[in-house]
């Protein structure tokens, strides 16, 4: 299903407008920005670069539960044995998660349909998707703008928007100048202006 890349609303975006005294009201961008399809074909691709990841955290988990059954049982080196292995596998979901944001963002953003004045954060987890934001405002001309589709955070958990928060509290901490627009006030669009504050 295709949904439209468009920006936050006053009440799901309440706390970043007040941090930001630059936001400004959902502004129309008409047809400037295309439509971008998330939903099942964000999921597909979510699902086929991080299950490797997800795989070696529940046998981390499971690794450091029994490492630390075993230490209060008093079998300190099957402990540290179980606790090394948790380790490793932490390492390697670290590493797959940091290969799966890579080829994801790729994936969104080159290929048909794709356009320079968009980037698509779609299927990066919060911390990835500043760093690609940050990333694209400080490796863009000064004074020119792109516009950001953070998304509306329905696959986030039932904390709210993650990764337009994180972004947006980014962006403001950089001094990026951004402001949420929106063709039909649905959110999930920011446009960002690069030479900083």
């Amino acid at each position: 299903m295709a949904s439209p890349a468009l920006l936050p609303t006053d009440s799901i975006y309440g706390k970043s407008q007040q941090r930001n005294p630059k936001y400004k009201k959902s502004q129309d961008v008409g047809g400037e920005v295309a439509w971008l399809a998330t939903g099942d074909a964000v999921d597909r691709l979510y699902k086929d670069f991080r299950d490797e990841a997800e795989a070696h955290a529940l046998r981390r988990n499971v690794c450091f539960t029994h490492a630390t059954a075993a230490y209060t049982s008093g079998r300190k080196s099957e402990a540290k044995a179980l606790s090394r292995e948790g380790q490793e596998h932490d390492m390697r979901m670290k590493e797959l998660h940091a290969i799966a944001a890579a080829e994801i963002f790729h994936r969104r953003n080159s290929g048909p349909g794709s356009h320079s004045s968009l980037v698509d954060l779609h299927g990066l987890h919060p911390e990835e998707a500043v760093v690609m934001a940050l990333r694209e405002a400080r490796g863009r001309p000064h004074g020119t703008f792109f516009y950001l589709a953070i998304g509306l955070g329905k696959h986030s958990s039932r904390s709210g928007p993650k990764v337009s928060e994180a972004v947006m509290g980014a962006l403001t901490a950089s001094g990026v100048q951004w402001e949420s627009v929106s063709a039909r006030g649905e959110g999930g669009l920011l446009k960002v202006h690069t030479g900083g504050a």
